[in-house]
Order: C-alpha cells, then structure tokens, then sequence
C-alpha cells in the first residue's frame, strides 16, 4: 500500500515539474512568433501591420465545427482547451514583440480603410476599389489580419491559435497555427490550412 501511495506522490510531483503557469507574456510571444513567421522575410522589416481589434468571432469555434474536425488528432484536452477560451471573443490592441507600427481597426474603422465606393457588395470592381482605398492608406501593409485568442495545452507547452489573412478579393486564407515552447521560445511547429478563397 505504501508504495502505491510514493509511486502516485512521484508521479503528481512530475507532472507538477513538467507543467508551467502561461503568462500574458506567452501569449505576446505566440502572436509575435506568428506574425514572424507570415510576414518577415529574411533581413528586412515588415512595413507595417493592420488587423483586427476583435477576435475572430466564436462561430468559428463550435465544438462540431470545421475547425474542431480539422484538428480531431489533436490531444481532445489540448482542442477543448483552445475551443473553450474562443467562445468569448476578446480585443487587441497592440503586439507588444512586433516592431513594425501596427494600426488596429473596429469595424467602423475598417468600413472607412475601404472607403465609400460606389457600386454593388461583392461586385469584383467594388471590391477591388475598395482594396485599392485600403493599400493607399496603408501603404506596404500586406493586408489585413484577425487573430483567435491563444489555446494552451494544461502543461504551457503547446499553444494554437488561427489566423484569418485577408489580401486582396478573393484573396485570403484561415489557418490553425500549432507553436511549441522551446529553451523558451514559442516556435511554429505546423500550421494547417482552413479555408481560402
């Protein structure tokens, strides 16, 4: 009996070592190690970066979603986590580890990036009109972003969060981006495609 009782105490004391409190500061650090990865290319900076000040909307993130059976391979406790901290959408304003300037837009704001055209929604001239007011008020801004909250797994190792990239009309992409903690880094470990248009 006392050796199952030391053998349970060592194996909670593990995983008490193995897992780690996921600070703010991890979180800055998964979005920066995303924006890293998307848009900076070897030896330059990245002009500038527009994205959106809410959340992606948790639509996305139904338990029987798309999005939860693109990952069902993932650990169930690790997409439950993820999908869980995505039903209350957030805001942000400002990427602490990106140094290139960074403009964050509501959706009254975002309606005025893409001016008043004249024409149909949806319409392929209006829309490209539309993309032409947005690049002349940010110019070398390679479009628009919108990010998820970021999903931890319980140790704070693993973390997951999707990325809505908007370039252009009919030009875009939803991805799940996996990052794992390395000697203290978060580093991209795969990134799977969603959606693109």
């Amino acid at each position: 009996m006392r050796a199952v009782v030391v053998t349970a105490a060592f194996v909670a004391l593990q995983a008490t070592a193995c897992s780690r409190p996921v600070t703010s500061w991890d979180t800055e650090q998964v979005y920066g190690a995303v924006i890293d990865t998307l848009y900076r290319e070897p030896g330059t900076n990245l002009p500038m970066l527009v994205a959106r000040t809410r959340t992606i909307p948790r639509v996305l993130f139904a338990p029987e979603g798309h999005l939860a059976r693109e990952a069902k391979d993932l650990p169930p406790a690790f997409l439950s986590r993820f999908l869980e901290v995505n039903q209350v959408e957030s805001t942000l304003a400002h990427f602490a580890l990106v140094s290139a300037p960074q403009v964050f837009l509501d959706s009254l704001q975002e309606h005025e990036a893409f001016g008043e055209v004249p024409g149909k929604r949806g319409d392929p001239a209006t829309e490209r009109a539309h993309w032409a007011h947005f690049r002349a008020r940010y110019p070398g801004a390679p479009g628009l972003i919108e990010f998820s909250r970021v999903g931890f797994d319980t140790g704070g190792h693993r973390a997951l969060v999707c990325v809505v990239r908007v370039y252009g009309f009919l030009d875009a992409s939803i991805d799940l981006v996996m990052l794992r903690r390395r000697s203290g880094h978060w580093v991209l470990e795969e990134m799977r495609n969603l959606a693109v248009s």
